[in-house]
């Protein structure tokens, strides 16, 4: 009888943790355009959108990629190589924008946060 109540313990924790790793994000590529913020008074002239690409596997962000913007090669190098891994390890838009970089940062957080709800189930 002990053996019986055991094995059903059991069961019922592995059949539970099997259905709480059920996945939150369909697989593919998801796209979104954010509009950069401006600093109040602009700072730069750049503004404008970035367009972000967030690729989802296995449940998880595997990838992000600027695909446009009209930022200077400075900023997007900055958010490429440094905010971008952040996000990937964080699996979460909500971290802080990157000093620097705070407007294209912000934006791709943003659209982080859009891709995310468009790969919902």
């Amino acid at each position: 009888m002990k053996k019986t109540i055991i094995v059903i313990l059991v069961l019922t924790i592995v059949m539970g943790t099997l259905f709480a790793q059920q996945a939150r994000y369909r697989n593919g590529v998801y796209t979104s355009t954010q509009t950069r913020p401006q600093p109040d008074p602009p700072a730069d002239p750049v503004g404008g959108n970035v367009t972000v690409a967030v690729t989802f596997r296995s449940n998880r962000i595997t990838r992000i990629e600027i695909t446009e913007t009209k930022d200077t090669d400075d900023y997007v190098n900055i958010v490429k190589n440094f905010f971008l891994p952040d996000l990937i390890e964080a699996q979460n838009p909500d971290i802080d924008a990157f000093a620097g970089a705070t407007g294209t940062s912000t934006a791709v957080k943003n659209a982080v946060r859009d891709a995310m709800s468009q790969a919902a189930r």
